[in-house]
């Protein structure tokens, strides 16, 4: 296979991407002849994830889990979040220079150190699923989850592209 395959991370392709071991040079690997696809796919998850968030108003102070690069919050919520967090710290200062939030934080989410009962709202955007432990997650977010609060989650599926007609309905 070309160099350049070999080089790109499994972390940074479509998680249906599929490398073979064995391609002549100078033929595609099938995640490049399926990019168009799968980019346009994405659009319309997007789409849908961003019509599922917006029913859940962030009301301060809000948190997002996960928040990667900062690509999702920015692109779903029309103000800003009051703290993004992420474990990879190159991943926040990205996502500061998307100013979707307030402040940032370098976390573990089944460690939050906040207070017990402190956000109103907490947003999920395709995190839960690169967790070992859900469960610990889960309850550190119950936690710091205020009495009335509300949290937004979406997690990868195998089913994905099965939800896509929902884009249009929704």
């Amino acid at each position: 296979p070309p160099r350049w395959a070999a080089a790109v991370p499994r972390a940074f392709l479509p998680r249906d991407a599929h490398v073979p071991a064995g391609r002549p040079a100078g033929e595609q690997p099938a995640f490049v002849a399926d990019f168009a696809t799968t980019t346009a796919a994405n659009g319309k998850l997007e789409i849908l994830q961003r019509k599922f968030f917006r029913q859940i108003e962030p009301v301060a102070p809000s948190l997002e889990l996960g928040i990667g690069e900062g690509y999702a919050s920015k692109f779903i919520f029309d103000k800003k979040l009051t703290v993004g967090t992420d474990p990879l710290l190159y991943s926040l200062l990205s996502a500061r220079e998307r100013e979707g939030c307030e402040s940032y934080a370098a976390m573990d989410m089944t460690r939050i150190p906040y207070a017990d009962e402190s956000f109103n709202t907490i947003y999920l955007v395709h995190t839960i699923d690169h967790i070992p432990n859900r469960l610990d997650a889960l309850r550190e977010i119950a936690r710091v989850l205020r009495p009335g609060g509300r949290v937004a989650l979406t997690d990868m599926t195998s089913y994905d592209r099965e939800l896509l007609p929902l884009a249009d309905l929704y």
